[in-house]
C-alpha cells in the first residue's frame, strides 16, 4: 500500500504541562506521538460513523444469511 506524504501543518494545542514535561524528559516527538494519536482516532470514529449509517443494511444481511 503506498501512502502519500502530505504536508504538515503547523497549529497550536493546548496540553497538561506535567505530561508535557514528562514526555518531553522522556525523549517522546510530541507531534509524532499527536499525528499518530489523532490518526487513530480519526480512523476509529469514521468506522464508527460507517456502522451507524450502515446499520440496517447490516442487520438485514446478518437476518438473511441467519447470522
Amino acid at each position: 500500500m503506498t501512502t502519500l506524504a502530505l504536508p504538515n501543518k503547523v497549529t497550536n494545542i493546548t496540553l497538561s504541562s506535567a505530561v508535557l514535561t514528562e514526555a518531553k524528559a522522556l525523549g517522546i516527538n510530541i507531534s509524532q506521538s499527536c499525528d499518530q494519536f489523532l490518526r487513530e482516532l480519526v480512523r476509529n470514529e469514521r468506522e464508527r460513523r460507517w456502522q451507524q449509517d450502515n446499520a440496517d443494511f447490516i442487520a438485514t444481511y446478518k437476518s438473511n444469511r441467519g447470522g
